[in-house]
C-alpha cells in the first residue's frame, strides 16, 4: 500500500490541517475522509403556482414517510437483537426523522 504522502502531488502537500469544531453525538474519534461542500452554491429559488404547493409538500413528505417505514422495518428485520447501544442509535435516526423543528421549516400555505 502506497503511504498517504507517497500519494500526493506536489501541489497537494501546502494543504493545512483544519480543526473543524462541532457537538459529538457519542464519544471517541473519529478518523475517516472529510467533504468539505462550496456553501456559496447558487440554490434556485423558483416561485410556484397555489396549485403547485400540496404536490411539492407531498413530493417532501412522501420520502420522508418511506424513510422512516424503513428504518422501522429494517431495525426489527435485521437489530432485533442488537445491543441496546445499538439499538439506541436507530432510535436516534427515528427521532431526528420525527422531529417537527426540522419538517416545520418546510413552508405550509
Amino acid at each position: 500500500m502506497t503511504a498517504p504522502s507517497d500519494r500526493l502531488g506536489k501541489s497537494d502537500r501546502s494543504i493545512q490541517e483544519v480543526v473543524l469544531h462541532g457537538t459529538s453525538i457519542c464519544p471517541g474519534i473519529s478518523i475517516g475522509q472529510v467533504h468539505l461542500l462550496d456553501a456559496d452554491i447558487p440554490i434556485p429559488q423558483n416561485p410556484i403556482d397555489a396549485e403547485q404547493i400540496a404536490p411539492e409538500q407531498e413530493r417532501y413528505t412522501l420520502p420522508i414517510d418511506s424513510a422512516k417505514r424503513y428504518l422501522r422495518d429494517h431495525v426489527a428485520n435485521v437489530h432485533a437483537d442488537s445491543s441496546t447501544k445499538a439499538q439506541a442509535i436507530f432510535e436516534i435516526h427515528q427521532v431526528i426523522l420525527a422531529d417537527e423543528s426540522f419538517h416545520d421549516q418546510v413552508p405550509t400555505p
